[in-house]
């Protein structure tokens, strides 16, 4: 795996409870106009938002990306850094009921939505009606243990995978920001871990890391919006088009109550010259607006 050089990449990470002009009352993560935006795989610049352009329809396969998004997973670690380990999830749920996307919604938990995800542990949870199996038998609330159901006690993570227009090669700044859906109450929870890796000529780079804690204690009482710390990892790359952004959610010794809140932003850095170019045109304006309004 390589090591991006601190030219290249920089990051910061902001743990705090922390509001959003857009965040909705259950997370601050939570837009309020999900799959309001659109973007082509031609664009020149980049400015993605993993909520607003969030797809409420297929295709969602290995050769289609809507709005430069795909929604899959890795199957175990036995796929993971490798850009061809990235499966789709072939199951969608409509707008109306949520618009997750899915491997399978009544056996597995590995989904996505506009607003976060789940990953699927060997250790894991039953399922609530109506996505549930009743002629399986894994229908109900705490850890399936029955041997039965081995077919579903497999390692899956989420995957969110983001593209780089044909039409764009620079620096990109990239915010990943992430907090535990306080509303999964297992007390048995462990929490997960997100990564965000870079595939670039096929060669992987993990460029950051956040494990989203759980606290049993604050799920064992009355939880609400602030029970979890929304994190922040902000760092800038560089990419050339066709790279691949993968933000990966996976579980940790189980699935219970694994469910987190999302938000992604991705936005081009205009190159040094233009900045310069940008702010001497300011410069030059406020003088102009200085001698334009100078009392006679």
């Amino acid at each position: 795996m390589r090591i991006l050089s601190l030219a290249v990449v920089s990051l910061i990470l902001i743990a705090g409870l922390s509001s959003s002009a857009f965040g909705s009352s259950v997370s601050p993560l939570m837009c309020a106009n999900p799959g309001s935006t659109t973007a082509t795989s031609s664009d020149t610049t980049v400015n993605a938002n993993s909520c607003t352009d969030y797809s409420y329809q297929h295709p969602n396969s290995q050769a289609t990306a809507t709005n430069n998004w795909m929604y899959g997973f890795y199957q175990g670690t036995a796929e993971t850094l490798d850009p061809a380990g990235f499966n789709p999830m072939l199951q969608q749920l409509p707008a109306g009921q949520g618009g997750w996307f899915a491997v399978d919604f009544f056996h597995l938990w590995t989904a996505l939505d506009a607003f976060g995800g789940h990953p699927n542990s060997p250790h894991t949870d039953l399922h609530q009606d109506p996505y549930c199996d009743h002629a399986l038998g894994n229908c109900g609330t705490g850890p399936d243990t029955n041997p039965a159901h081995s077919q579903d006690f497999v390692e899956q993570w989420a995957v969110r995978r983001y593209i780089v227009p044909m039409g764009f090669d620079g620096v990109l700044q990239v915010t990943l920001s992430v907090q535990k859906d306080y509303r999964t109450t297992s007390t048995g929870a462990d929490g997960d871990t997100n990564y965000v890796i870079l595939y670039s000529g096929g060669i992987p780079t993990t460029l950051a890391t956040i494990s989203v804690p759980t606290n049993p204690s604050a799920l064992s009482g009355p939880a609400g919006p602030d029970t979890f710390p929304v994190q922040t990892m902000l760092f800038n790359v560089a990419v050339h088009h066709g790279d691949i952004l993968d933000f990966v959610i996976t579980p940790n010794s189980n699935d219970y109550s694994d469910g987190e809140f999302q938000l992604i932003t991705i936005q081009a850095i205009p190159e040094p010259a233009t900045m310069l170019l940008v702010a001497g045109g300011l410069l030059v304006a406020g003088f102009a607006r200085r001698r334009y309004s100078r009392p006679s």
